[in-house]
C-alpha cells in the first residue's frame, strides 16, 4: 500500500477559513461536474489505468507499483462517485435516491 503522511496538527482553522474552504470546494465541484459527467470521468480514469498498466515502457513495471496504481484507481473512483452524488444532491429538486435510481 502507498505510504500515508501523518496528519499535521499545526494548521489551525477558524470559522472564516472553513467557510471559505467550503465555498471553494463547492465552486470547484460545480466547475468540474458541470464540464464532465460521471460516466465520462469513469471512462477517462479507466483509460489512464489501462495506459499505465498496458504500455511497453510502463512506469509500473514492479508488481508493488501496479498494485499501488490499482489501489489508487479504486480509491479515486470511489471519491469521484461520492463527490458527484453529493454535488448533484445539492441541486434544486434533486435527491440522492433519485440520482442513484437514474444511475442504475
Amino acid at each position: 500500500m502507498p505510504t500515508r503522511k501523518k496528519k499535521s496538527s499545526a494548521a489551525k482553522t477558524t470559522p472564516a477559513t472553513v467557510t471559505l474552504a467550503q465555498q471553494q470546494f463547492h465552486e470547484s465541484m460545480e466547475d468540474f461536474f458541470d464540464n464532465y459527467h460521471l460516466d465520462e470521468v469513469e471512462e477517462q480514469l479507466w483509460n489512464w489505468l489501462e495506459a499505465g498498466l498496458g504500455g511497453e515502457h510502463s512506469n509500473y513495471a514492479r508488481a508493488r507499483d501496479r498494485s499501488n496504481l490499482i489501489f489508487f484507481y479504486k480509491i479515486l473512483s470511489r471519491l469521484l462517485k461520492s463527490s458527484w452524488y453529493l454535488h448533484k444532491a445539492q441541486l434544486p429538486d434533486n435527491s440522492v435516491k433519485q440520482l442513484i435510481k437514474q444511475k442504475k
